[in-house]
């Protein structure tokens, strides 16, 4: 697992363009904010090119990676680059976490004469935002990539 919320891969398969985005389309459903999700494994929009996706899970993740797709039509079928990132206002929330809490515990823990243990409290809160973050992101990120995997699998 890696500390940065953020991954790329590739998936090359043998099916046309249209093809593999049919697939990924027949699993996809319409962003539903207030409505009981539907059954399909992702959320979003499937264009001509490519694809914006979420996963479609019944339960509350702030650390749901957004993917980005591109379908690319090759000599030997099609290429699927495909990166994931977490959604930009809870990146921007878990820098500003990460900046002041890191913040916090160095200048503590440099400018105090005698060590007691709640001056380390600013330096837990730092490494439980790293924790939460990683934890949430790449549970589903993985998850997410298997599940695409399979959609675009020629062995169905």
């Amino acid at each position: 697992m890696k500390l940065i919320p953020y991954n790329r891969f590739q998936i090359d398969t043998f099916l046309s363009a249209p093809e593999v985005l049919k697939r990924i389309q027949e699993n996809t459903s319409e962003r539903a904010f207030f409505k009981p999700s539907s059954s399909s494994a992702f959320c979003g929009k499937v264009d001509e090119t490519g694809f914006d996706l979420v996963g479609n899970i019944r339960y509350r993740n702030s650390f749901l990676p957004v993917m980005k797709g591109k379908v690319e039509a090759n000599k030997d079928g099609t290429r699927v680059s495909v990166s994931m990132r977490l959604n930009l206002f809870v990146m921007g929330f878990m820098l500003f976490w990460l900046a002041v809490t890191g913040g916090a515990g160095i200048y503590i823990l440099l400018s105090v004469d005698t060590f007691s243990l709640p001056l380390l409290i600013p330096l837990g809160m730092f490494l439980f935002g790293i924790a939460l973050t990683c934890g949430g992101f790449w549970f589903e990120a993985l998850r997410q990539e298997r599940k695409l995997r399979q959609i675009i699998s020629t062995w169905q």
